[in-house]
This record gives C-alpha cells, sequence and structure tokens, in this order.
C-alpha cells in the first residue's frame, strides 16, 4: 500500500521525498495506534472502562492529527516553493 502512496506523490507535480515519507510514517503511526486502541478495548472491564478508553483514543487522535496536518502543510508548502522557484526542474 505504502508504494501506491509513493508512486502517487511521485508523479504528482508538487511531490516531494519528504512528503511522500512522512505520508508513510504517519499512516504506520495510526495504525499502530488503531491496533493498540483495539487491544486496549478488548481488555475494558466494564462499559465505564470502554468510554474512557475511547475517550483517551479520540484524544490522542485529534491531536496527532493536528500535528501530522501541520507537518504535512509545512512538507507540502516547501515542496510547492520549489517547484515554484524551478518549475522546469523535471523537464
Amino acid at each position: 500500500m505504502f508504494q501506491f502512496f509513493q508512486r502517487a506523490f511521485s508523479s504528482f507535480p508538487f511531490g516531494s521525498p519528504e512528503l511522500t515519507e512522512k505520508m508513510k510514517r504517519f499512516t504506520q503511526i495510526n495504525i499502530a495506534e488503531a491496533e493498540n486502541f483495539v487491544r486496549n478495548l478488548s481488555q475494558a472491564k466494564d462499559f465505564q472502562d470502554a468510554v474512557r478508553i475511547q475517550t483517551a483514543y479520540m484524544q490522542n487522535q485529534f491531536h496527532a492529527f493536528g500535528e501530522q496536518t501541520r507537518s504535512l502543510t509545512e512538507a507540502f508548502t516547501q515542496s510547492a516553493t520549489g517547484v515554484v522557484k524551478n518549475p522546469f526542474r523535471n523537464y
């Protein structure tokens, strides 16, 4: 799956190895967090424990989404700036 993203981003005019690598890393982190959430949820002792686990997961994911969005925006902006400075770099 990561190869699909890598090919898609490398063919995109503003694609950059840094942006692709960040997307790959964030996807791996998010999948691992989801797996951890399911494992923790399966060990909930009662309904309140399940709600606590889900609330903590959602708060962490919301925070991670903000950080990942900021990081991807910075990488995309740097890549786009490079293309604007040298629009014929791939030709």
